[in-house]
């Protein structure tokens, strides 16, 4: 599976399976000019069957979108 978000940073974005998964996958976000000049960022994680996501914010990230694919 594939995330893709639009996000200002600078950060990470974390994000975690509930029910015991594996540790987080943490996407960095890059400083960027100001608090709207969004950057794509994406990262490929595994997951099986229904799972609960939890995103999370660390820093003065800012979060636009976000997106599933796979």
């Amino acid at each position: 599976m594939t995330v893709t978000a639009a996000a200002a940073g600078p950060g990470p974005v974390e994000l975690w399976m509930d029910g015991g998964g594996p540790a987080p996958v943490t996407v960095p976000v890059a400083a960027t000019a100001g608090p709207y000049d969004h950057r794509t960022i994406e990262a490929s994680f595994v997951v099986g069957g229904v799972r609960d996501l939890r995103l999370r914010l660390r820093g003065p990230v800012r979060l636009a979108r976000v997106g599933f694919s796979g």
